[in-house]
């Protein structure tokens, strides 16, 4: 069975508008969250990464059937006020 894939489902949830699922295939013994990431063309930057609705890391290990989910969130940076 060498050689064959698996399809992993990445799920994107921006912070505004629809959330959308990309497919992908990855090798039969898994891959990491990166690696999953990297082959759905998205970026892990400012998103919090789930796999079956538990936290993950970019090492983590993708295993067939599992859900992965990346969350996007909003980074806000703002000045502080003068004299703090």
């Amino acid at each position: 069975m060498a050689g064959k894939a698996i399809q992993v489902d990445v799920t994107v949830v921006p912070t505004s508008g629809k959330p959308s699922t990309k497919s992908v295939e990855v090798p039969s013994t898994g891959a990491t969250l990166a690696e999953v990431l990297t082959a759905a063309d998205i970026s892990p930057r400012d998103k919090d990464l789930y796999l079956d609705d538990e936290p993950a890391t970019l090492a983590t290990h993708v295993k067939s059937g599992q859900k992965v989910k990346a969350s996007s969130h909003e980074v806000r940076v703002e000045e502080r006020p003068a004299g703090s």
